[in-house]
């Protein structure tokens, strides 16, 4: 509204990307994107197929596009530092089993913090989960905490955290005595829980500005 327009909201499927929505084109002044685990194709085939296109919460170097989204290579890299800067040194990685742009960044950024300091997460603590499955069941806590289990364990959103939390909360293990938990987002969801997670801040609001002047840009050029 602050920009003088009106937004309308519509969920697409993965496969009807190709297929202009059922919005009438001709109202429509352009497009901001939602495009958290869109593959590299799709965002091609939404290009292809939309014209004014912003994508936020996702980013492919290779495409010429505009793309606004947080820094996730910095974010996980500040995330490293901190956990070292507590003294953990036996630390772990929960991972999305889905291949998402932002999490390779997160991933690449929180293993260099860890390099710099002569650290890395051996493979015997790095896990995968879904990355936004919030029920604990699944998570295998007692095969994490099993001998020479990590001390601090880095989540690579804040579901796969608070997903981690809900599990060790169900097994009795104590956060962060027995194993403390850090995740990625500051999703509204991590502020209920208690003890509440630890989690690398996302400005939503400066996204979504950003988001809107990029796509004013594109129209009135």
């Amino acid at each position: 509204t602050e920009f003088g327009g009106n937004l309308q909201i519509q969920t697409v499927e993965s496969d009807k990307l190709a297929y202009p929505v059922s919005l009438s084109q001709s109202h429509l002044s352009g497009t901001i994107v939602l495009g958290t685990d869109l593959s590299e194709q799709q965002v091609q085939t939404i290009l292809a197929n939309y014209e004014n296109v912003v994508f936020i919460d996702t980013y492919y170097p290779n495409i010429t596009a505009d793309f606004v989204t947080m820094d996730n290579y910095q974010g996980a890299y500040a995330a490293g530092e901190h956990i070292i800067k507590q003294g953990y040194q036996n630390i772990g990685y929960v991972a999305s089993n889905k291949l998402i742009s932002n999490f390779n960044y997160r991933r690449k950024g929180f293993d260099d913090a860890l390099r710099k300091h002569g650290l890395e997460v051996n493979n015997g603590h790095f896990y995968t989960s879904e990355p936004t499955e919030l029920r604990p069941e699944g998570l295998d806590i007692d095969k994490i905490m099993a001998r020479d289990a990590p001390d601090v364990i880095f989540c690579e959103d804040d579901y796969i955290a608070i997903r981690l939390l809900k599990s060790c909360l169900k097994a009795k293990i104590k956060v962060p005595e027995e194993l403390a938990i850090m995740g990625f987002d500051d999703i509204y969801e991590a502020q209920l829980l208690s003890p509440e997670l630890s989690t690398v801040h996302v400005d939503t609001n400066q996204i979504a500005i950003q988001a809107l002047s990029q796509l004013q840009g594109q129209v009135c050029n």
